[in-house]
């Protein structure tokens, strides 16, 4: 399996990891205004290469070996991961894993913005989620979805 968590350094930050999928394809809660504007439909993210290693990200993603994957890069880390420069939570599923890793990964801290909270069905696996000590989890809000309630 190849490296999963991208390192790369943050002025801001300093040395930070990231794990990504492809935009809108893993987007459930997008609105209008969020494919409209989505900023991982340009630059750098459109680059053959970065939309491959996307792709693969999500393949793996949807199978039994990528919790053990992820800790397993991360066993040996501290700081920061982002979880989705480009794409969200695609399913309850995927959310779960997240929840393993950050449980298998406490020295690890992560955090990522979604528009999934806008469905239902995953407001309690995100709730879960953003209830860990080393995961901050954002509602990310434009103007289609900022007057419905956030859980």
């Amino acid at each position: 399996m190849p490296n999963l968590i991208k390192w790369a350094s943050n002025q801001k930050i300093g040395l930070m990891g990231s794990f990504s999928l492809p935009a809108i394809k893993t987007c459930p809660g997008a609105t209008d205004t969020c494919k409209a504007h989505c900023y991982a439909k340009q630059g750098t993210y459109c680059y053959p290469n970065v939309r491959r290693i996307y792709q693969n990200n999500h393949r793996v993603s949807q199978g039994d070996t990528f919790v053990n994957g992820v800790v397993k890069e991360l066993r040996h880390s501290r700081g920061i991961v982002r979880v989705h420069t480009a794409g969200d939570f695609y399913s309850v599923e995927y959310v779960r894993k997240w929840i393993e890793i950050a449980k298998k990964c406490p020295s690890i801290t992560f955090y990522a913005y979604t528009r999934s909270w806008s469905l239902l069905t995953f407001w309690p696996s995100l709730m879960e989620l953003a209830q860990l000590p080393n995961f901050k989890l954002l509602a990310s809000l434009d103007k289609d979805n900022a007057n419905k309630p956030v859980p």
